[in-house]
């Protein structure tokens, strides 16, 4: 117990400077709690007249700043609109840079203006004619003068000229008064005229036409016209060529004086065009002229716009500096309040924590010794000094605790017999005892042998049940592997033994078994071994610590699968099957034999249709020769059921209601395939 001896001398050396700290530091707190409360108050009336006095101040810089703000808001506006006149000012001077005076602009103006009335003058003349009108007229005018230099071309050879050798003139007027008189002028022999085949055939066929004419009238089959309302022609120009070239030369001169004619209603359109030229010339000149005059009355407004422009943003800075200075002032003022407040609401946090310090604040026991003289110093804040007593108050408590802890594990190891009445003088004794250990080993060996005969006597116990509990598991093992489960062939539950606590323990049990005659270095080493795995977890050593439970799976090809946990067992379905086999030969243990056959335990199994029926048949007939018997759940009918109970809600009740008359014995029969069915 050196090292425990060791760290009492060092625990008692602190104990002693903090009951000479908290001695002094209970003196200091009583002496600095009577002033304090007096250096708050006055402190707090302070801040408070303060934040007080400033609230008005601060609303008058408020109240100052919005005029400011709202001259410099007009300010703003008028400098705005002092630069914008006088932007537009120097665009017009840009423009107007090249114009000397307003001589020059009137001159030109002059001029539009005649040249404008020349061309609406020269309209007025053409407005007269129609070119539409006089195109039409020229049109029908080369008509006709073609059709005129036609029939002089082909005056000898017409139809005329043929007809009139066998029909009067008045016979032809009244049958061309029926047929279309152009034929008259119409070629003979030409394919753009007539070709005439057989002149006496063509003559007769007239002539039986003109025999359906009398008196003015063509009788046809199932028709009559009146030849009186058609037109006819003049047969002078078909037998006076004279009269013919006269005419002509009439129609060439009215096609020569309607071509003129036309020529000049044309023209009417590009005086038009020109005339709008001239109108939107004349109107960009007299605005440009209009701008000038505005001009120039703006420069003689210029130089005073160019004062109040200067006087404007002087009177802006002026109104900004201020604004700034109110707003630094009002910030100022502001930082001021934030910094009362956060003083005052820190100096209620600190009256509350000293409250609730003072509330901790417990006097150093007065049936102790003073302990060793604290010079000093203490902090200067009184919430730092009862904080730091309180946490000499905790290390005092806490150091107490270690040193009562210290002694009574002595005590137990031991060493009783060098404790006193007080703690102090026990921690002296064993200081001074410590010195003589030397002298106390062969004692300590010849202890130590004893203690580890007793050591073995008392583990012969835990080794003997560990051996029967592995004498269970086996019986439990051959138990549960008289059936085959699915595609398992075997599974086992086995202990795994800790093999270096087994070891050390059946030597130690060993050694008291031998006396005499054992290894005491051996069993020695087995203490040490079983001590020091016992102290590095602070275990209390019993028979789980000697081993660790697993299941081992064997499956048909031969392989293990060691399981930690039954929860973890997976072997393609047969999880539910292996589940509740385990558990009910685990739980069959705890049933005394001789009671098996008098009780039924029943056991919930839900999902039953995931369980194959053999593996069913297996659950329920190990089940029963253990004591326990299966309740199926399942929406399928199982073919190992013995009774179907149906489940229903009762109506109106909110609750599951199961009656005589809802168990229904089933019957297997076979099936042809040999599987029976319910």
């Amino acid at each position: 117990i050196s090292t425990h001896v060791e760290r009492l001398g060092e625990h008692h050396q602190r104990r002693q400077e903090l009951r000479g700290r908290l001695t002094a530091g209970y003196a200091e707190i009583r002496v600095r709690l009577g002033n304090w409360q007096s250096e708050y108050d006055d402190a707090r009336a302070a801040d408070e007249r303060r934040l007080k006095a400033i609230e008005p101040d601060r609303d008058a810089l408020r109240h100052r700043r919005a005029i400011v703000l709202e001259s410099l808001k007009r300010a703003a506006g008028d400098l705005g609109t002092c630069q914008q006149w006088l932007r537009t000012y120097r665009a017009a001077d840009e423009e107007f840079k090249l114009v000397e005076d307003m001589g020059g602009l009137v001159g030109e103006l002059d001029q539009l203006t005649a040249q404008q009335e020349e061309v609406v003058k020269r309209i007025g003349a053409g407005e007269r004619m129609d070119a539409a009108r006089l195109a039409a007229e020229l049109k029908a005018a080369e008509s006709r003068l073609a059709r005129l230099d036609q029939g002089l071309r082909d005056w000898d050879c017409n139809a005329w000229a043929v007809l009139s050798k066998h029909f009067k003139p008045k016979e032809l007027r009244e049958l061309f008064a029926l047929l279309n008189a152009d034929i008259l002028h119409l070629p003979i022999g030409t394919p753009k005229g007539i070709v005439v085949d057989d002149e006496a055939a063509a003559v007769a066929a007239i002539r039986q036409l003109l025999g359906a004419i009398e008196k003015g009238v063509f009788a046809g089959p199932g028709v009559r016209i009146a030849l009186g309302g058609l037109s006819s022609f003049d047969d002078k120009a078909l037998r006076d060529r004279t009269f013919i070239e006269r005419e002509r030369e009439a129609v060439e001169k009215q096609a020569r004086q309607l071509k003129a004619d036309l020529e000049a209603a044309k023209g009417l359109e590009k005086l038009a065009a020109r005339k709008q030229q001239l109108d939107k010339a004349l109107a960009e000149k007299r605005a440009f002229r209009d701008r000038f005059e505005r001009h120039l009355a703006d420069r003689a407004k210029l130089s005073a716009m160019l004062t109040h422009e200067a006087d404007q943003l002087e009177a802006q800075r002026e109104l900004e500096a201020e604004m700034l200075g109110l707003t630094e002032q009002e910030r100022g003022l502001d930082r001021e309040i934030t910094e009362l407040r956060a003083r005052l609401a820190g100096r209620e946090r600190e009256r509350q924590n000293v409250l609730r310090l003072q509330d901790d604040i417990r006097p150093p026991p007065a049936d102790e010794p003073a302990g060793l003289p604290f010079p000093g110093p203490f902090p200067s804040e009184l919430e730092r000094l009862l904080e730091e007593y309180l946490y000499d108050l905790r290390d005092k408590r806490q150091i107490d605790e270690d040193i009562g802890r210290e002694l009574e594990f002595i005590e137990l190891a031991g060493a009783g017999a060098h404790l006193c009445e007080t703690e102090d003088a026990s921690i002296e004794s064993l200081v001074e005892s410590l010195a003589s250990i030397p002298q106390r080993e062969e004692l300590y060996e010849k202890a130590k042998r004893t203690a580890i005969a007793r050591l073995g006597s008392s583990l012969k116990g835990l080794r003997d049940n560990y051996h029967r509990l592995d004498a269970e598991v086996t019986r439990f093992n051959h138990a549960i592997n008289q059936r085959t489960v699915s595609n398992l062939t075997m599974i086992e539950l086995r202990l795994e033994r800790n093999a270096r606590v087994m070891d050390a323990i059946e030597e130690l049990v060993k050694a008291d078994e031998l006396k005499l005659f054992a290894d005491e270095r051996r069993a020695s080493d087995a203490a040490r071994l079983l001590h020091d795995w016992v102290a590095s977890d602070s275990r209390k050593l019993n028979l789980t610590h000697l081993f660790e439970l697993c299941f081992v799976a064997f499956s048909h090809d031969g392989k293990q699968i060691v399981y930690r946990n039954l929860d973890r067992i997976e072997s393609h379905g047969t999880t539910v099957t292996i589940k509740a086999l385990v558990n009910m030969h685990l739980m069959g243990q705890l049933i005394e034999e001789s009671r098996l056959g008098e009780v039924r335990i029943p056991y919930y199994l839900d999902e039953a249709a995931s369980i194959d029926p053999r593996n069913q048949e297996i659950l329920i007939e190990q089940g029963l020769a253990m004591g326990f018997v299966p309740v199926l759940a399942s929406v399928k009918p199982q073919a190992t059921a013995t009774y179907c109970v149906r489940v229903a809600n009762e109506s109106g009740l909110g609750r599951l209601v199961i009656t005589e008359n809802d168990w229904v014995q089933l019957e297997k029969k076979p099936r042809p395939g040999g599987t029976p069915v319910a």
